[in-house]
């Protein structure tokens, strides 16, 4: 029997008259997966996924047959007595659930997540309302720790919903350092990359914001003439920030389309306005597509099989621990990444070490904001450096 896709054939669901909304999946898969390390060493869950609040729950969704086929085959071999009826329930609870957690405050990308790990769940065969098939669903699954955590965590919110007793098994998350590219190999994917992806890895390694917050960054948020970007929409409950970028890539920004307020909004069959934020995320999905022909066509070209493994996230990482090389000040990283607090930009003094591992040069950086810490450094024996266009002040002392 075929699996049923997650968000199709609702109007049977104990939940059909609620107002909640869903929509397709990016690309029809049942969860969007990465192994690579985000800002916090911990594993990512891809967010290529859309909006929950989109869809009309009687909306038919088209299926790619041949990855259905592929889950069918899974459930065929994974399922424990599971019949039509139960995955029909069980779909139409996870709906319900998801709809608390959205009256709850929980923001779209973690309703997402949610709702495709669970039904990443039920296509493993498991019976959500017996503990013991989830976790053997899980046992049998050939992923990581990490990812098989991440299952349990998202059935444990599930169960405790439903009164149902769980405990979770003992698995642990698997922390890697995430891979730091050469400033060559950076600047060769930058050059070889259209003239949009371009001026947004640019931006990226600059300024180290995260992709979601570049996307999200309007033309009322660059100021061209001073050289000045602001980070409105700071991602994870970060800090906003102000940056100073160079003159070349002001101008780079500048001479993008302006066809909506975002500046890397899309310049096709949309007039000169205001775009609804869902479909702007929308283009967020087939940005991150995009990169991936042009990356593998540099690396090909110039036979560097490493550009290939460099994502949008990386330049976030190459930023950081340059900056930690540069100055030794993990509090001044850790206000520059919009972190609030030290536990996640430790982990540049550890990328520092392994990029540099003879020390690179016999100084000690430090950097001063004000006058009075400038005066302080000085008294102590730092000698200056240079400044910043923000006034930013650069001091450094043999070790």
């Amino acid at each position: 029997m075929r699996a049923l896709h997650p968000g199709s054939n609702l109007a049977k669901s104990p939940v059909r008259d609620r107002d909640i909304a869903f929509e397709k999946s990016f690309n029809d898969s049942a969860l969007s997966f990465s192994e690579d390390v985000g800002s916090h060493s911990v594993t990512v869950v891809g967010k290529g996924l859309n909006s929950l609040r989109s869809y009309s729950c009687n909306r038919q969704v088209s299926v790619n047959e041949q990855k259905m086929k592929n889950l069918d085959a899974v459930a065929e071999k994974t399922t424990a007595g599971t019949t039509p009826q139960q995955n029909l329930d069980a779909k139409g609870k996870i709906v319900e659930y998801v709809f608390h957690l959205q009256k709850e405050g929980l923001r779209d990308s973690t309703l997402e997540q949610k709702h495709q790990l669970l039904h990443r769940l039920l296509a493993l065969g498991a019976d959500l309302s017996k503990p013991d098939t989830v976790k053997a669903a899980i046992a049998r699954l050939e992923r990581s720790e990490s990812y098989k955590l991440l299952l349990c965590i998202a059935y444990e919110g599930f169960a405790k919903y439903y009164a149902i007793s769980w405990t979770r098994p003992n698995y642990k998350q698997c922390e890697k350092l995430p891979f730091i590219p050469h400033e060559t190999e950076i600047d060769a994917l930058i050059a070889g990359t259209d003239r949009k992806t371009s001026a947004l890895l640019r931006l990226l390694k600059e300024t180290a914001m995260r992709l979601g917050e570049a996307w999200q960054l309007e033309w009322t948020h660059l100021d061209v003439q001073n050289h000045i970007v602001t980070c409105n929409n700071p991602e994870k409950n970060s800090r906003p920030r102000i940056f100073n970028i160079t003159p070349d890539l002001a101008q780079m920004l500048d001479k993008l389309p302006k066809v909506n307020q975002y500046i890397f909004g899309c310049g096709r069959n949309i007039q000169q306005g205001r775009i609804d934020p869902k479909v702007h995320m929308k283009l967020l999905h087939r940005q991150k597509g995009r990169i991936t022909n042009q990356r593998e066509r540099v690396a090909t070209k110039l036979q560097n099989p490493r550009i290939r493994k460099i994502s949008y996230h990386t330049m976030r990482h190459w930023k950081a621990t340059m900056l930690y090389h540069q100055t030794k000040d993990i509090l001044h990283v850790m206000k520059f990444l919009g972190h609030k607090g030290l536990k996640n930009t430790l982990i540049y003094i550890d990328l520092e070490i392994a990029c540099f591992p003879n020390g690179g040069d016999d100084y000690v950086g430090k950097v001063a904001t004000t006058q009075i810490e400038a005066l302080n450094l000085i008294e102590v024996g730092f000698e200056h450096v240079c400044v910043t266009p923000d006034g930013t002040m650069y001091f450094r002392k043999r070790r």
